[in-house]
């Protein structure tokens, strides 16, 4: 564990000493992600290349928008899972349905135990509030839900999601963390990839579909 967050830090670390021209050698592929976010553009260029998040056509990304929980999830299951295609057969929320572009990340999260509904205030049968914007609250929630799936030896002793994962470096890099509520798509970036350098993970264009139960 300590060597891995160990990886965050220096990870965060070689994000920031890189300079502005460095940025563009690389060329960068989005000209709305100005110098207010400056922060986050090794993070959007990471996570473009792998195939996790994407722009809005016109070479812009809209880093200031807000996320919701939906296309967060969405963005998660591509970074964590990115061989598998989640194919949900129930519905779980009574908000997402067959014919919601959430429905099978929605459904195979659900199934895989990566929503908690006391975390994340849901229950089946009622609304998943897929629209609602995220909030850094609700990305540590299913954060943490994913880890303790993950591995039986993984325990937060006790601490709230967003507790554990403030203090161990996720949201490392993030500036408006302790001002703001809600996450916008510069954060997401951030943290999606603080979570690729803890996980290791890496990608492969190799992608097979999944079909989940769901727990109904």
């Amino acid at each position: 564990m300590n060597t891995k967050w160990s990886g965050i830090t220096l990870a965060f670390l070689l994000l920031a000493g890189t300079s502005q021209s460095g940025m563009a050698a690389t060329s960068f592929p989005y000209a709305d992600v100005t110098n207010q976010y400056a922060w986050a553009k090794k993070a959007i260029q990471l996570l473009t290349g792998d195939g996790v998040i994407s722009g809005f056509g016109h070479d812009t990304f809209k880093p200031g928008l807000p996320v919701t929980r939906g296309e967060y999830l969405i963005d998660f299951w591509k970074l964590v899972s990115p061989k598998k295609k989640p194919v949900a057969n129930l519905q779980i929320f009574s908000d997402v349905r067959p014919n919601n572009p959430n429905f099978n990340y929605v459904g195979a999260a659900y199934d895989l135990g990566w929503i908690h509904d006391a975390w994340l205030y849901v229950s089946p049968g009622y609304a998943f509030h897929a629209n609602y914007h995220l909030s850094f609250s609700d990305a540590s929630s299913i954060l943490v839900a994913y880890l303790l799936q993950q591995s039986t030896a993984f325990s937060t002793l006790g601490e709230a999601p967003l507790v554990w994962t403030k203090a161990h470096g996720f949201f490392q890099g993030i500036p408006d963390i302790s001002t703001s509520l809600y996450m916008n798509r510069a954060d997401v970036a951030v943290l999606l990839a603080n979570v690729k350098t803890y996980l290791n993970i890496t990608h492969s264009s190799t992608v097979t579909q999944t079909v989940y139960g769901g727990k109904g």
